[in-house]
């Protein structure tokens, strides 16, 4: 394996950690609508549904941290190269911003109910549309 395709790699284990952790607002989503509602015939499903959800949202900061982590490793080589992708910079930012107001909310705040919340969501958005195109656009720039 070369440079190039370990570099791809990282690349989208990044994004398999991104997905673990925005699945957090989605599990959520799909409990209060759809398993809720569901007749008692369906028990045994609804409840394998709520431990898989309880096993995601716990591991929710770890793939948060994780995917900083390995992004880092997925920028190094390139930047290494005397080359910058800038839909790759701007996607890297809002995970950066995204795990700063996560750690910011859960060990300094403390409250789920704040305003950091709302901001911290927005930014998981901005970081998906990022990650979507910089995965169809790379825009590299030669430092």
């Amino acid at each position: 394996m070369d440079l190039s395709e370990a570099v791809e790699v990282l690349g989208f284990v990044t994004a398999l950690c991104v997905v673990g952790s925005l699945s957090n607002f989605f599990l959520k989503e799909i409990s209060r609508t759809f398993i809720r509602n569901l007749p008692k015939k369906y028990a045994g499903f609804a409840s394998a549904y709520r431990s898989f959800m309880r096993f995601m949202l716990r591991r929710h900061r770890s793939f948060g941290f994780a995917a900083l982590f390995i992004v880092l490793m997925h920028a190094f080589p390139i930047v290494a190269r005397s080359v910058l992708s800038v839909t790759g910079l701007i996607a890297a930012a809002a995970l950066g911003c995204t795990v700063c107001l996560g750690m910011y909310g859960y060990y300094l705040k403390k409250s789920l109910r704040s305003a950091w919340l709302h901001v911290h969501r927005a930014f998981a958005l901005a970081l998906l549309i990022a990650a979507v195109v910089h995965l169809f656009f790379r825009a590299p720039v030669a430092l």
